[in-house]
């Protein structure tokens, strides 16, 4: 009986040990299957507040670029400088914080900006945005953004009007017109237009809006090409020449004088008893029919004033080579970057570490004034500390008496007019009109037709166009651009 009682005993104890190891385990499983659901549920949670935290920071950074576009859109540069400087935007000065609501209109989180207004060179606005819920207030997200005016020099070329492209072209930016476009040399980036089909007037047919007569057109549209795409308000890119002459007149070289001075001396024969030769001076009244400007590397400008110069206005017999030039005069380089004249320009030289827009314009009168290239202008940097604008209000010519191989660096923009150099022909001017390269470094804004060379062979056997990367976020000073910020950089910064 008590051995009985022992094994009763025994089996209860097994019993219950094994309940309780059960109950143990069951515990165990319970508490850990409860932390985790709470640890999901936490992270859940957390995981709900971060992506809310990352929708209100991009909140805040729709929200500035719609209060851009309101403060900003349809206003001159003027206007968009004093914005900037003068108005205190928000987020500038200190940051700028706004509260999310929901739809009950219940306060449910927050983002933050901190802005850096774009500098004197430079079209960039940075924006960063800070949001977070107030459920869970140290769980944030944010986000940095660049805003940036789009700029003509977008386009290694761009243009309002039909082009075309000829074998020894080779082109390394993209290319954009409103018209149609030929090209038989060679793209290296994307080739636009604007229309789907144009009338060719070389060849006088209908042509699709990019084409080329190369058997090969792979060999010739190395990135592709793109038509129709939406056209590009060329009026727009033009600039407020006004304002730069304002500036100009105000903190930079301004040149607007009509006549010059001289004295002209000489023997004259009395012819009245007594007879004798007279030595007389007259003070002789020249017109100034333009400048020319000579950049140097030491940031200094030499100025001289055009008297003569052959030429007429007629593609045929204008040269633009000066005749006669007087009073040479040396100018520093201005802070504001800014040389304007209401007369024609000539330009040459070169430049170190310095940044200028040059300009010829005579706004109230009844002529356009030109600018004409007969010599290098060159950087010493290409790193973007160098930039040169050229902007004339007709056009932008390469003369006849140019290098033989010429270079160019700058961003060049004709009004009114094309970006080129004239028809020479063999047998009026035998070598002359036969060149051998020029190289543009930098971008060509062109409102009528654009062209060095020419279909019988004159004009500029080579001709390489290299895209300026620097002039899309540090254009020349007070170059033309679009008034409208967009968006091109987005980063997640935590």
């Amino acid at each position: 009986m008590e051995n009985k009682n022992k094994l009763l005993n025994f089996k209860r104890g097994s019993i219950s040990v094994y309940i309780l190891m059960i109950a143990s385990i069951t515990a165990t499983i319970l508490t850990s299957l409860a932390i985790f659901v709470a640890n999901n549920q936490k992270n859940s949670s957390d995981e709900v507040s971060r992506q809310k935290a990352l929708q209100f920071s991009e909140e805040g950074i729709y929200y500035y670029r719609w209060y851009l576009a309101h403060s900003l859109d349809g206003k001159n540069q003027q206007q968009i400088r004093d914005f900037w400087e003068k108005s205190d935007p928000i987020g500038t000065s200190t940051p700028y914080n706004r509260v999310i609501a929901n739809f009950d209109g219940e306060s449910v989180g927050e983002f933050e900006i901190t802005v850096t207004p774009p500098d004197s060179d430079s079209t960039i606005v940075l924006v960063e945005s800070i949001g977070w819920t107030y459920r869970h207030p140290n769980i944030k997200k944010k986000i940095r953004v660049r805003f940036r005016k789009p700029s003509w020099s977008e386009y290694s070329v761009l243009a309002n009007d039909v082009m075309r492209f000829g074998v020894g072209t080779t082109i390394f930016g993209p290319v954009h017109s409103n018209n149609g476009i030929r090209f038989d040399g060679e793209a290296n980036n994307v080739v636009h237009s604007s229309v789907e089909e144009y009338w060719d007037p070389d060849t006088g047919s209908i042509k699709s809006g990019v084409w080329t007569s190369s058997a090969d057109p792979s060999q010739v549209f190395l990135a592709g090409n793109e038509f129709p795409v939406p056209s590009i308000d060329f009026n727009s890119v033009t600039g407020d020449l006004r304002l730069i002459k304002t500036e100009a007149q105000n903190n930079g070289l301004y040149f607007d004088e009509d006549t010059y001075g001289e004295e002209e001396c000489d023997y004259y024969w009395t012819g009245r008893p007594p007879p004798v030769w007279v030595w007389q001076c007259v003070l002789e009244e020249r017109d100034v029919l333009g400048y020319h400007l000579t950049l140097r590397v030491d940031d200094k400008v030499e100025v001289r004033k055009v008297l003569n110069y052959q030429g007429d206005r007629s593609w045929e017999t204008d040269t633009y080579r000066i005749i006669t030039e007087k009073d040479l005069q040396v100018f520093s380089f201005p802070d504001n970057g800014l040389i304007f004249a209401d007369k024609h320009i000539w330009v040459d030289g070169q430049i170190d570490t310095a940044r200028l827009t040059i300009v010829s314009a005579d706004l109230d009168g009844a002529t356009d004034t030109d600018i004409y290239l007969q010599n290098d202008i060159l950087y010493t940097n290409y790193d973007g500390s160098d930039i040169i604008g050229l902007i004339a209000e007709n056009d932008i010519s390469v003369g006849l008496y140019s290098e033989d191989n010429l270079e160019i660096d700058a961003a060049l923009l004709a009004q009114k007019g094309r970006v080129g150099r004239n028809w020479y022909s063999e047998w009026g001017w035998g070598s002359w009109a036969y060149r051998a390269k020029i190289t543009i470094v930098g971008s060509i804004a062109t409102n009528r037709r654009y062209g060095f060379a020419w279909t019988d062979g004159t004009g500029y056997d080579i001709r390489t166009l290299y895209f300026d990367n620097n002039l899309i976020y540090q254009p020349p000073p007070y170059f033309p651009t679009g008034t409208v910020y967009e968006l091109d950089l987005w980063e997640d910064i935590r």
